[in-house]
């Protein structure tokens, strides 16, 4: 029999990339107004710690990814002791998968309330199913709040646009994986006629990092401005002067959006309505095909070109008018000197 903690005290287990770490903001907020920022901490990795440290008050306790095995997916034991002596009353699962299952299978808290597949639902004490077809942060804002209205969830998951401090245009041309990232030189592209047709300054920002030589030397040939960052801290600063940012499904979109920065998304085998930022001040474009991903479809049926795609047609037939042209209407919505 498990002896339990009790404390007063949450654990909110979050071991997620750093788009999905953005998606949990709100639905921990929503928690620290329960139970007070004090009495909840947060089990993540060490990259996600600079998001909600930018975000939020609450104690963040890190998890290195070498404390996993078999692919990263299972605890170590060193993992599972660090996990076992964080005294909690309460355990809020908001990661859903077999990482966090196989921490919570040598969990003494009292009760834990989650979602996971339904092979792990005996590890919980209130096991939830989240939402297949709704946004992904109103998905886990749903599972720790079952009644919480759609009006409330835009309130909580909106960030709120902050001063203009520049006219400088940031393209991150980079993304999770392939498949989720749109032609390169289409990108260079753009940012010439945004300079060039628009008298707009523009830069490229991508990690620091061998790999990406022949991005720096085609830049460098084309004379266009880049920044090379050396951490989350050194990307949120970056963003944080600038004024816009454009880029694929991707991280540095929503850390934008988290910052306050109106945001330009390329999409392709994954559905926007499933993770776009709420608000305004965001847009995208994509271009619908017939293995698109439908409504109430998160990927398309390849699960976002990582299984097997073909030929990315989705990204290869979005051409850099289209783009250039929506971008311009956006431009304009903003309010900026677009002539």
């Amino acid at each position: 029999m498990k002896k339990k903690t009790v404390s007063g005290k949450v654990l909110v287990i979050s071991l997620h990339k750093l788009g999905d770490t953005i998606f949990t903001i709100p639905a921990i907020k929503l928690l620290n107004k329960k139970h007070s920022a004090k009495n909840v901490k947060i089990l993540c990795y060490p990259e996600s710690k600079t998001i909600y440290k930018r975000a939020l008050d609450n104690e963040i306790i890190t998890l290195q990814h070498t404390r996993f095995f078999i692919g990263g997916r299972i605890a170590k034991v060193s993992a599972v002791r660090l996990f076992r002596k964080i005294k909690s009353e309460i355990i809020i699962d908001l990661t859903g998968n077999i990482k966090s299952a196989s921490l919570l299978f040598f969990n003494t808290a009292g009760n834990v309330l989650g979602f996971n597949k339904n092979i792990y639902q005996s590890l919980y004490s209130d096991f939830r199913m989240r939402n297949e077809k709704a946004h992904l942060v109103e998905a886990l804002i749903e599972i720790v709040d079952k009644t919480i209205s759609s009006e409330e969830v835009k309130k909580i998951a909106e960030y709120k646009l902050t001063p203009k401090v520049s006219d400088v245009i940031l393209i991150h041309p980079h993304g999770g994986w392939s498949a989720k990232e749109w032609n390169l030189t289409k990108f260079i592209e753009i940012a010439e006629k945004l300079i060039s047709e628009k008298n707009k300054k523009v830069k490229f920002v991508f990690e620091k990092n061998e790999k990406y030589q022949s991005l720096k030397n085609k830049l460098t040939e084309k004379k266009l401005e880049f920044i090379e960052t050396e951490s989350i801290e050194h990307l949120f600063e970056e963003i944080d002067k600038c004024f816009l940012l454009i880029g694929n499904d991707s991280g540095p979109v929503y850390m934008a959006a988290m910052a306050g920065k109106p945001t330009f998304s390329i999409y392709g085998p994954t559905n926007p309505s499933f993770s776009i930022p709420f608000g305004k001040h965001h847009t995208y474009i994509r271009k619908i095909i017939h293995c698109s991903p439908k409504e109430g479809e998160q990927y398309c049926y390849t699960f976002a070109g990582r299984k097997g795609c073909p030929s990315f047609e989705c990204m290869n037939q979005l051409t850099v008018d289209e783009v250039y042209n929506k971008l311009s209407k956006f431009l304009q919505s903003l309010n900026t000197k677009v002539i």
